[in-house]
């Protein structure tokens, strides 16, 4: 009789365990990203160019980074000029950071491409944003996120310096950069 409580335990006991299983890695990976340095957090500026009633302007976005419970990071952003805020995360895609945002007070999603932050040292990150415009047009630019709030002559140099154009194709891209290891 002792032999047959004991194997029933041994079931019952496996099976918590096994059902269990799926959580305690979740709750293993939420700690590492909760409890490990992060190069991203905290406060950021985001810049880019856009239209606003068919005329070009220099948009610009706070952001605070925190960490996320199903993606690494989340973000909370607020548009200066637009009274519009979002919400979203970021995930590692390969090298790159994607940002995808959701407006909570309008209808309308952007999403963006920067380089993976590889050292402390960096402050800015330039990178490519795909939306719709003030106009509600689609829309795709260059895109400044800078640890420091820059000014607006600041902001036009640094995002010009980041694209790279051929005359011939109506064709954007960033600017191959060297990536600077810790």
């Amino acid at each position: 009789m002792p032999n047959e409580s004991h194997w029933m335990l041994t079931l019952i006991g496996g099976g918590l365990v096994g059902a269990a299983a799926p959580y305690a890695v979740e709750l293993g990976r939420y700690l590492y990203r909760r409890l490990g340095r992060g190069l991203l957090l905290g406060k950021w500026w985001e810049y880019h160019a856009t239209y606003k009633n068919s005329m070009p302007l220099i948009d610009e976005t706070k952001w605070s980074i925190r960490r996320g419970y199903r993606s690494p990071f989340k973000v909370l952003c607020e548009q200066s000029n637009a009274k519009v805020t979002y919400k979203g995360s970021i995930v590692y895609f390969g090298e790159y950071l994607d940002v995808t945002l959701t407006s909570t007070n309008r209808d309308g999603r952007v999403m963006l491409r920067y380089p993976k932050l590889v050292s402390w040292r960096s402050d800015q990150l330039c990178g490519l944003w795909l939306s719709v415009d003030h106009d509600n047009n689609i829309a795709a630019g260059s895109t400044v996120l800078s640890r420091k709030q820059l000014s607006q002559d600041e902001v036009l140099p640094l995002i010009k310096a980041s694209i790279q154009s051929d005359g011939n194709l109506p064709l954007v891209r960033l600017r191959p950069q060297r990536r600077r290891r810790k």
